[in-house]
C-alpha cells in the first residue's frame, strides 16, 4: 500500500535556509580576515606573518571555499522560498550570489598559490628573499581586491532580500531595514575602497564602517535565526 510523503512545507524550507545561513556566516568571514590580516607595513613583514600563521591562514582559505559554496546554496533555498512574493527581486538576488560566488572562489585559488609559494612547492617557480616576498605581496594584494569586489555583490544581494523579507513579512520590518542597511554599507564601503583603500583606518571611515558593519551584523544574524527558530508563514498558494 502507498504512503503518503512527507511535503516541504514553507516552514521547512525557511528553517533549512535559516540554519543554513548560520553555518555560512562564520564559514564565509574568515575568508576576508584571513587576507586582512596577513597583510603588513613591508612585504618581507607579510612573508614572514605568513611563515609564521601559515596553518591558520590555509584554514580560513578553506572555511572560505566551504562557506561560498553554503553561500549558493543558501541563495537558491530563499529563492525557492521568496521568489512567489516578488519574482523580479528574487531572480536579481540569486543572480548577484551567483555572480560573486566565482569572484569569491578565485580569490581563495589565489590564496592556495601563496600557501604554496610559501611552502615551495616544486611546481612553482623557485623563488627567495626579496623576490618571494614581493611575489608574495602581491598576489595577497590582488587576492584581497578580488574579495572586495565579492563584498561589494555580499551588499548587493542584501538589498533584494531585505525587498523579499518585507514583501513576505517572512521576518519582522525592522529586521529588513537592517538587511538594506548593510547592503548598503557594503556597497559603499566598495566605493570608497576604490578611491582610498585606507579609508576605513581614519575616525570617520571607522564610524561609517563600524554603524554599517554592526547593522549588517545584527540584520543577518537576525534574519537567519528567526527562520531557523521561527520558520515562515505560508505564502505561496498550497
Amino acid at each position: 500500500m502507498a504512503t503518503d510523503q512527507p511535503k516541504v512545507t514553507d516552514d521547512k524550507l525557511a528553517r533549512v535556509a535559516g540554519v543554513t545561513y548560520l553555518l555560512m556566516l562564520p564559514t564565509a568571514a574568515p575568508a576576508i580576515m584571513g587576507g586582512l590580516l596577513a597583510v603588513q607595513p613591508e612585504p618581507a613583514e607579510t612573508l614572514a606573518y605568513l611563515s609564521d600563521n601559515l596553518l591558520s591562514f590555509q584554514v580560513m582559505t578553506l572555511l572560505g571555499v566551504v562557506g561560498f559554496i553554503v553561500f549558493l546554496v543558501l541563495a537558491m533555498l530563499l529563492h525557492r522560498l521568496l521568489r512567489a512574493n516578488c519574482p523580479p527581486a528574487a531572480d536579481i538576488m540569486l543572480a548577484f550570489v551567483a555572480v560573486s560566488v566565482p569572484v569569491s572562489l578565485a580569490a581563495m585559488a589565489i590564496r592556495l598559490d601563496i600557501a604554496q609559494m610559501v611552502t615551495g612547492h616544486p611546481g612553482l617557480p623557485v623563488l627567495s628573499g626579496a623576490a618571494l616576498a614581493d611575489a608574495v605581496s602581491a598576489s595577497l594584494g590582488r587576492s584581497n581586491n578580488m574579495m572586495q569586489v565579492a563584498v561589494m555583490f555580499w551588499g548587493l544581494w542584501l538589498l533584494p532580500l531585505a525587498q523579499l523579507a518585507r514583501a513576505s513579512e517572512i521576518v519582522p520590518r525592522w529586521l529588513a531595514i537592517l538587511l538594506t542597511i548593510g547592503g548598503l554599507h557594503y556597497v559603499v564601503s566598495f566605493a570608497f575602497f576604490v578611491f582610498d583603500p585606507t579609508f576605513q583606518q581614519d575616525g570617520a571611515g571607522m564610524v561609517m564602517s563600524g554603524i554599517g558593519g554592526l547593522a549588517a551584523m545584527i540584520g543577518e544574524i537576525g534574519f537567519a535565526l528567526w527562520l531557523t527558530v521561527k520558520g515562515a508563514k505560508r505564502t505561496r498558494p498550497v
